[in-house]
């Protein structure tokens, strides 16, 4: 492959041509650069930012070092401003025909007549004037490259020549260069520009050269078939959603990136074909998705009254008809909610199904923490998929024939069980906590720290994941404190006040304290953004599930995403600060039921302290209700709601009670997978490429430039990621991105984010 710069053997040709023997001649005055078809015109003013002895003929423009024969007669001179090196005159549209009959010429011009005997031409050795295409021909003066002697390879030539002089890295084939290499340069991926013509129209060629815009025209024409015209784009809308031939990749484009070209969608709409006579493809069709979401939502109503079984047989029938639509785009535009849903509910159908050792507590838990989390994450997903009122009607109804009893009859078998081993509660030990950074995270549940931890490993984390029982009853002011550096300083006989305990030293453990405890401990209380030093202990904390579960009920399970995204960059920041480990710590889980928890009476006057699922029973009331020691003190008990009740108004979200999925919390031990540090040092837009270079040879990462840093499909460059082993690279970005705000990341062999820098899109 020839690595070969155009623009500088160009310049160095040039300069060449002013080369002499002192010991037999005169130096030339001037060098004379005659172009009778103007080919080089359009790459003369990027020229002169390296020659700045290159001088133009023309109108008077002394800013672009340009001017009338006067002006370069003065300027060769010396007479306004000194030129470094032989002065470059160049000629547009001259020859040097033109120049031996200058005395037949306009008397302004004939000055230049004297430059044929003070001054040479740069010109081929057979004395022709250098065309572009003999200059990357040529073995002595050019790249010696060899070029298809079309005319569509000459015109591609001429058009992309910009684009030849602006990249210094391009690589040239030893096989002969034709129109398509040319094109390429011009339009590196016809795809998405095709897709922004179809999606704008002629708004979007307004900023092409006419060079680029008839190279747009004959990729079109050879390669689909159409022609791209304003009067044509319903007709490649037809075409597109056919998806025959070629017009197959541009689909698979469009449906690999859809929110990039978010008109087309009504362009498909309008360019459904009649049916009659034609098998369509059925994923084309905004239309054919709309008819199945509405069928299936019939047919699950039809299901709503159905027992278990059968609805579980119904489901699996329903996956067979919609299940395919998952893949189609209108899937990934949120346009397919219910056959989203649909496969979380069949997988909901299938666990729910399933028997579960009960002997013991232990039996329960394993079964638990290994697979009956996993039907409170098909319920998550489900609710998660859906969001205007009559899907979330339809699947919440399923869901409740299908998850209630399920989690009603764990929860009582629990129930049983705890109570016979309250020591498994009673007995933990306050950890004395040995990391430099820990993590809490409010809320997260069982199921939703499995699926975190997952997501982590994916990114090339380390991660282990540790079970535990969490402090009775299942509520923040009882269970913050167990799992803090500061458990060993609480009270074991702490006055039952809100469920808040004391400190040692008879301080009620409110925020401010909890945090003197922390600085007492050797623990400084971490402010996210905060600098990180060597040696010292963090304690951060996290998260707003709990909150959002309260205020939205089944509507938080949106919030996760949320939840996810802070966990990462505080990791993704505590690692980049040197931590090699942090240890992730929660309070307590939760439940989370659509529709509302079964209500449990329970007489206010019978209770000092009531929350929703657990109560502080006043002294002498009597009260069936399961009874067992606070953490903070054995001799007070709290009393249960049975089940999965709630003492209040009915309510969707809830926790404090005595269930799996509130009593039983996971630890996350995160450890940083990265071998060796590395950063983004500058980086520089010309036009949509990006020359990115690190602070060192990075072997093994890659860089990447996305619109959201911790998505890989936000990515906008063609194609996906580059290596960055000698510590440069360039990347090409997607026309469509062009102005927009971005971020360029830099991944470890591993794929984790070590450094990631701002941008926006063309702009230095």
């Amino acid at each position: 492959m020839n690595t070969r710069s155009l623009r500088k053997r160009l310049i160095e040709s040039l300069r060449h041509a002013a080369a002499f023997n002192s010991n037999l001649v005169v130096g030339p005055e001037v060098v004379l650069w005659p172009d009778p078809d103007r080919q080089w015109e359009v790459v003369v003013p990027l020229l002169q930012v390296a020659l700045p002895e290159l001088l133009v003929l023309g109108d008077y423009a002394p800013e672009k070092r340009m001017g009338p024969v006067i002006w370069i007669k003065t300027m060769v001179a010396g007479q306004l401003e000194p030129v470094a090196g032989t002065p470059i005159v160049y000629l547009p549209g001259m020859s040097k025909q033109h120049l031996t009959r200058l005395g037949e010429a306009r008397l302004e011009m004939q000055p230049l007549l004297e430059y044929l005997y003070t001054g040479c031409c740069w010109q081929h050795r057979n004395g022709k004037e250098w065309t572009v295409a003999a200059f990357l021909q040529n073995e002595e003066e050019g790249l010696g490259l060899h070029l298809a002697q079309d005319a569509a390879t000459k015109e591609s030539l001429l058009a992309c020549l910009p684009t030849l002089f602006e990249n210094d890295q391009i690589l040239f084939p030893g096989h002969q260069l034709n129109a398509q290499f040319f094109r390429n340069l011009l339009l590196p991926d016809i795809l998405p520009v095709l897709l922004s013509w179809l999606e704008a129209g002629e708004p979007f060629l307004s900023g092409f050269t006419a060079e680029k815009r008839a190279i747009f025209w004959a990729i079109c024409e050879e390669q689909f078939g159409l022609t791209p015209t304003e009067a044509l784009r319903a007709e490649a809308a037809r075409r597109l959603g056919q998806q025959h031939n070629a017009w197959r990749q541009a689909w698979e484009h469009f449906a690999n990136a859809p929110h990039k070209y978010p008109g087309i969608q009504q362009l498909l709409r309008a360019a459904m074909p009649d049916e009659q006579g034609q098998a369509l493809p059925e994923s084309s069709w905004p239309q054919i998705n709309e008819a199945a979401e509405a069928r299936l939502r019939g047919q699950l109503a039809g299901l709503q009254r159905e027992e278990a079984a059968a609805i579980q047989a119904g489901l699996a029938r329903l996956e067979e008809e919609h299940g395919k639509r998952r893949h189609w785009v209108w899937a990934e535009l949120q346009q397919a909610p219910l056959a989203q849903a649909l496969e979380s509910l069949n997988r909901l159908a299938r666990l729910t199904a399933q028997s579960y050792p009960s002997a013991g507590i232990s039996e329960l838990r394993h079964y638990y923490e290994t697979k009956g989390y996993q039907v409170d994450q098909a319920v998550r997903h489900t609710l998660a998929a859906v969001d205007s009122g009559q899907d979330r009607e339809a699947v919440s109804r399923i869901i409740r024939e299908l998850y209630l009893p399920w989690l009603e009859t764990l929860t009582e078998k629990f129930q049983r069980l705890a109570a016979e081993a309250i020591s498994v509660f009673r007995g933990a030990v306050a950890y004395q906590e040995q990391d430099s950074f820990v993590l809490f995270v409010d809320a997260l549940r069982w199921e939703l720290a499995a699926e975190f931890a997952e997501r982590f490993r994916r990114e090339g984390l380390q991660v282990e994941m540790q079970a535990g029982w969490c402090a009775l009853p299942s509520l923040t002011p009882t269970a913050k404190p167990a799992v803090s550096p500061v458990a060993g300083k609480i009270s074991g006989t702490s006055q039952c006040t809100e469920f808040r305990p004391q400190t040692v030293a008879n301080k009620d453990l409110s925020t401010a304290h909890f945090r003197d405890l922390l600085a007492h401990n050797g623990f400084f209380y971490y402010e996210p953004g905060s600098a990180i030093s060597a040696g010292q202990k963090y304690w951060q904390e996290i998260g707003d599930i709990d909150t959002k579960g309260h205020a939205e009920g089944s509507n938080m399970v949106r919030r996760t995403d949320e939840l996810y995204r802070l966990v990462q960059e505080s990791l993704a920041h505590a690692f980049a600060q040197g931590i090699q480990q942090v240890r992730i710590v929660t309070d307590h889980g939760w439940l989370l039921v659509p529709g509302g928890l079964p209500k449990a009476a329970l007489p206010k006057d019978h209770a000092e302290t009531r929350w929703g699922r657990c109560a502080l029973i006043k002294e002498g009331a009597k009260s069936d209700l399961l009874q067992l020691p606070w953490r903070w003190n054995p001799s007070v008990f709290i009393a249960y709601a049975p089940g999965i009740s709630f003492f209040k108004a009915n309510e969707e979200y809830a926790h404090g009670g005595l269930s799996l999925q509130e009593c039983l919390v996971p630890t996350l031990i995160v450890r940083s997978s990265r071998t060796s540090s590395g950063k983004i040092a500058r980086h520089k837009w010309t036009g949509l490429r990006c020359r990115i270079e690190a602070d060192s040879p990075l072997p093994g990462y890659e860089v990447d430039i996305r619109t959201k840093f911790s998505e890989p499909r936000s990515s906008i460059v063609i194609p996906s990621g580059c290596s960055i082993a000698d510590g440069k690279c360039t990347l090409i970005v997607d026309d469509a991105a062009e102005q927009q705000a971005a971020m360029i990341v830099l991944l470890d062999p591993s794929g984790m984010i070590v450094h990631k820098v701002n941008t926006t899109v063309g702009e230095n």
